[in-house]
């Protein structure tokens, strides 16, 4: 009888002993572990690191299609500031400083993701401090300058 100790552990499947043969005999489908889980590191039994995945699995189009937004953000900046939204500009620059803080936090760093956001935050606090300025200060050199004239 063959002992569970003396089964082939290099086998790309689960054996189970045989009583009546001195050879395991293998299951005919793979442990669901091994299709459902991520390529692993045989010697320590763990995650293989994620910089031997190739770059366009990490996330790679969902950043590059949100360079759109930065584009539209950029192509915005010849339109009057009366036509700027403030919660447009507040999501944009919001958006892009909480996930350029994400995109430095996930292993591996998507860089990316972080330069995209960069320029989203970039672009939308631009976008702010154009309406900030037209709405707030712009007024006060207008009714100054009404009231000389």
């Amino acid at each position: 009888m063959v002992k569970w100790t003396e089964i082939d552990r290099h086998s790309s499947s689960l054996s189970i002993p045989n009583p009546n043969s001195q050879f395991p005999i293998p299951n005919s489908q793979p442990p669901i572990h091994r299709v459902v889980s991520p390529p692993t590191n045989k010697r320590a039994g763990r995650a293989a690191p994620a910089a031997s995945y190739p770059p366009r699995r990490l996330h790679f189009w969902a950043p590059t299609f949100k360079w759109g937004i930065s584009i539209a953000n950029v192509a915005d900046f010849a339109k009057p500031p009366e036509k700027i939204s403030y919660p447009q500009q507040v999501a944009v620059a919001c958006t892009g400083v909480i996930w350029s803080r994400y995109s430095m936090v996930i292993t591996p760093k998507n860089w990316n993701l972080f330069s995209v956001n960069v320029a989203m935050a970039g672009t939308g606090l631009y976008q702010l401090s154009r309406k900030i300025r037209k709405d707030y200060f712009s007024d006060q050199k207008d009714d100054v300058a009404s009231l000389e004239g």
